[in-house]
């Protein structure tokens, strides 16, 4: 699975076939309550959704527009 921390900085990270969205928010110490929008390639997934080899998870904090 890679994780981007930054538009130009992304991580591959190593996980067991039955992790979910919160065991790597869990693994790279983001807060839950600050993981607002959740893509897993690229398609909006819960927290609690299971991740598979190769699977790209891409997290995002509240945004505020104006």
């Amino acid at each position: 699975m890679t994780t981007k921390r930054t538009m130009s900085e992304s991580q591959a990270l190593r996980c067991n076939d039955s992790s979910t969205v919160k065991d790597i928010l869990s693994r790279l110490g983001i807060p839950e309550a600050e993981a607002k929008i959740i893509l897993v390639n690229g398609r909006a997934r819960e927290i609690d959704d299971e991740l598979n080899g190769g699977d790209r998870l891409a997290i995002f904090p509240a945004v505020a527009g104006g």
